[in-house]
């Protein structure tokens, strides 16, 4: 049990962050003033009252983080869900849903926010380019043949195209490891080409 001082009371949202505690992960009404000799009882952040579909505001500190929701197809440019390494930023008012991310692995953070926020059902992976996060779309090997490296052309034959910045992709050697790594974020097995 932590005891908290106070000259004037603060709010349980100052108290609680004061602890050093992002209130955007604690549940119940945080806009109540402490009573002297008061206690309160806390608890985690209910996640199912997040945004539908998730969608992320994620610092720039967590770019790999980034590229790998939309790996699983979620919007992580100016969303809803603050995601940060930074405590601070999480103490602001404005900030209504949010984590400070734990991990300092890249693959591990991806795994903390999709357990976090309970993602696994809505996730779509292979539907968003991981560098700017627009869609992809499915294009014929003939109408990008210019565009690819001689190995590839003989190589591959599916490939997709960002609808906003018409990068390519294709299942490449990176893809089986991509697979795992979408399996274990979301604990299902998907399809080896989505």
């Amino acid at each position: 049990m932590n005891v908290v001082p106070f000259d004037v009371p603060p709010t349980l949202k100052d108290a609680v962050e004061g602890l050093g505690v992002p209130h955007t992960e604690v549940g119940g009404d945080l806009d109540v003033r402490l009573a002297d000799g008061s206690t309160y009882d806390l608890f985690p952040a209910a996640r199912d009252d997040r945004p539908v579909p998730a969608t992320f505001d994620v610092d720039d500190h967590l770019a790999a983080l980034a590229r790998r929701l939309r790996l699983l197809g979620f919007v992580a440019d100016g969303g809803a869900i603050l995601l940060t390494r930074n405590r601070s930023r999480l103490k602001r008012s404005a900030v209504r849903h949010g984590r400070l991310v734990r991990s300092e692995d890249p693959d591990e953070q991806l795994c903390e926010v999709v357990r976090v926020f309970r993602l696994a059902d809505e996730a779509r992976p292979f539907t968003r380019c991981t560098a700017c996060g627009g869609p992809l779309h499915a294009v014929a090997k003939a109408d990008v043949a210019h565009r690819l490296e001689p190995g590839t052309l003989a190589t591959y034959d599916e490939f997709t195209e960002c609808g906003s910045c018409g990068r390519l992709y294709w299942p490449g050697a990176h893809h089986a490891r991509l697979v795992a790594l979408v399996e274990r974020a979301t604990g299902r097995r998907w399809p080896a080409r989505p």
